[in-house]
This record gives structure tokens, sequence and C-alpha cells, in this order.
């Protein structure tokens, strides 16, 4: 049986009158008095995204962290008195404060320690003696320091850059070393407290905790600007600064 088929210009018309009447009826005037939304309307529904939030581990192994002054070199085995005054020396200037390897600060400071674990976001640790102003001979109130950076070192000012600073002395068994000496104006809370077999104290002031133990023959104060979770796991982990850097090297120079 034949079929007629419509004429095709007929066809047209009919697909623009429909399409007419659609745009008609889409007007605002006319969604208007639909409110916002309306159940004949095609909405695309989202569909909901999930993300997994990994989180910065508190801490990392220091030999992940690069050593800023380790190509100056030395040997842990050194005589205290040779490097000490070879690093002044080369210093220059007299200042108290002069770039030293971790060799060099281990054999001027036999039996230092440092921790083996340091903040998770640290990528570069500074290393220097410190000396009575003048003379080749360390500071006894503050004889080495190392700073902890999150940028390359010197490179932003301490405040956005640094993360921690840990000063080492030689411990005088008559130094007092309670809350109360410890305190100062800018002080908001000292505790005391252990970690492991150690004492340690922690002060707080609006800059941020300093961590305070004695351990094999040093003061040890530790200053964590911003978050000081870490703090805890760093006391705990402390080992012999000669065995956390290969050496010896040759020195630099």
């Amino acid at each position: 049986m034949a079929t007629r088929s419509r004429p095709q210009g007929v066809a047209s018309l009919l697909v623009v009158a429909a399409f007419s009447l659609v745009v008609s009826a889409c007007t605002d005037q006319a969604l208007g008095s639909l409110g916002r939304t309306s159940g004949w309307l095609a909405e695309v529904k989202p569909v909901p995204v999930t993300s997994t939030v990994v989180e910065a581990d508190p801490v990392r192994s220091v030999a992940m962290v690069g050593w800023w002054n380790l190509e100056l070199g030395g040997d842990p085995t050194e005589a205290p008195e040779e490097v000490i005054t070879r690093v002044f020396l080369r210093g220059g200037d007299g200042g108290q404060f002069v770039q030293a390897s971790p060799y060099e600060i281990a054999a001027a400071l036999p039996g230092i320690r440092f921790p083996a674990l340091v903040p998770g976001d640290v990528t570069s640790i500074t290393s220097q003696l410190v000396y009575v102003p003048g003379r080749p001979i360390l500071n006894p109130e503050q004889s080495a320091v190392f700073g902890m950076w999150t940028v390359e070192p010197y490179s932003r000012s301490r405040v956005v850059g640094q993360r921690g600073v840990l000063s080492v002395r030689p411990w005088n068994a008559e130094d007092e070393v309670t809350c109360a000496s410890l305190s100062d104006t800018e002080t908001i809370a000292c505790e005391s407290d252990f970690v492991g077999d150690l004492s340690v104290w922690r002060i707080t002031d609006a800059r941020g905790e300093t961590w305070l133990w004695i351990e094999d023959g040093y003061r040890y104060d530790m200053f964590l600007r911003g978050d000081s979770t870490p703090a805890e796991a760093m006391v705990g982990s402390t080992e012999p600064l000669d065995a956390l850097v290969a050496g010896p090297v040759a020195i630099a120079g």
C-alpha cells in the first residue's frame, strides 16, 4: 500500500510554529510566575564532589633536609680549639655569628646532639658557631645555633621563612632552670614536663613556643614559630650530630 509523504514545505512550517510556541512560553514573564525552579524544567542536578585532604606530616627525617653549610667540610674528630679558631678566622670581621658546617660544630662542641626529626615543612638547615665579639672564643650563653627554614635560607625574612631555631650552649650545673627564672614580661605561659627521661620546659610568648632541655652536658633552647606540634617528637629524637651527617669531608678552601 502506497504512503503519501507530507510536502517538505509544510513540515518545515510546522516545526517553526512549534518552536515559536515554546519560545513564547518561556519568556521572563511566563517563568516568573513559576518561582526560581519548576518541576517541568530540565535542570541538571549537581553531582556532589568528594575530595580527600592529605595533611602534611608534622615531622620528617632530617636526612630529607639539606644542610646549608655542608660544603664547608670539616672533620668531627678534629681538636675543638683548632676548629674554633679556624672558623673564627674564616669569619674575617670578628663578628659573633660565623657560618660553620655541622662537621665543624660537632668538633667544636663534642657530644652535641640534634633532632633526627624536624618539622615537616622544613627544607634547609643553617648552622653557625657563636663567638664572644672579636675573640676566637665561643660565647658561653649561645655557642651554636641552627636555623630551620621552609624556603631557601636568607631569601626571605626570618619571620616568613624560618620555621624554628635551635640554640645550644654548654650546660653549667649552677644555672637555675625553673619557670620563674625562664619567664619575663613577654611570657604568656611556662610549663615543665617530661619527654621520655628528659625534663622539658615549655615557654610560650606571642611569637611561639620555646622548648628547653638539658642533655649530655648541653642546654638546648628550641624555638618553633607557629604550630608547635612537632616539638615533642623532635626533643625525643635527638642523636649525636656527627652521626646525623656523613663525614668527614675535605675542608672547603
